[in-house]
């Protein structure tokens, strides 16, 4: 058996286990490709689903960050009843409406405080709404722009503040609706027209 190499036989049989061995061989390879290929699929999917958490947790911050700081506008915006009289004098000679009863375009009524107030160092004669214990409505005659009468105020208005400005010569009448229920305009009878 000297020189087996040299035998076509041999080389056959090298040839036939040769092709055996690659095809068992790539069929082994698939079917550990596929497990590996799994793993690498759930892989992705958990990235992709960390990925998404990530992005929802920074929208929900985002959205958390946005009410807190429409909250804090909103603080700054209203000012308390208490405030208010604190600075300024209620008008002896006018009737005052603690709780009164506003009547709304809908038919729908709501209680609110409806007060009028004297002359004071930023208006000569107001008339201001509070709700909830909250400034929610104000109407000054004054000599003053509405810019010194917000300064004067502390009020910072937002996008949801109304203001209409009257100019009668030295004389300007400032709307201020800081809560759009009690704007003019959605409210049908108001307390000193329901006597």
């Amino acid at each position: 058996m000297k020189n087996i190499w040299k035998k076509w036989w041999f080389w056959a049989i090298l040839v036939v286990l040769f092709i055996i061995g690659s095809v068992t061989g790539n069929s082994d390879d698939e079917q550990k490709a596929q497990p590996i290929s799994k793993s690498k699929a759930t892989q992705e999917e958990k990235k992709e689903g960390d990925t998404q958490e990530k992005q929802q947790e920074t929208t929900d911050k985002q959205q958390q960050t946005k009410k807190d700081t429409e909250q804090q506008i909103s603080n700054e915006t209203f000012l308390t009843k208490d405030e208010f009289n604190k600075r300024f004098k209620l008008d002896p000679n006018e009737k005052q409406y603690e709780n009164g009863k506003f009547q709304l375009k809908d038919g729908s009524t709501i209680n609110a405080d409806y007060l009028t107030y004297g002359e004071s160092e930023l208006f000569t004669y107001a008339t201001a709404t509070f709700y909830q214990g909250k400034l929610v409505h104000l109407q000054v005659e004054t000599d003053k722009s509405l810019e010194e009468i917000l300064k004067g105020l502390g009020i910072t208005t937002t996008k949801d503040t109304k203001v209409e400005t009257q100019n009668w010569g030295d004389t300007f009448v400032h709307d201020i609706t800081l809560d759009k229920t009690f704007d003019d305009s959605n409210i049908a009878v108001f307390p000193n027209e329901q006597d």
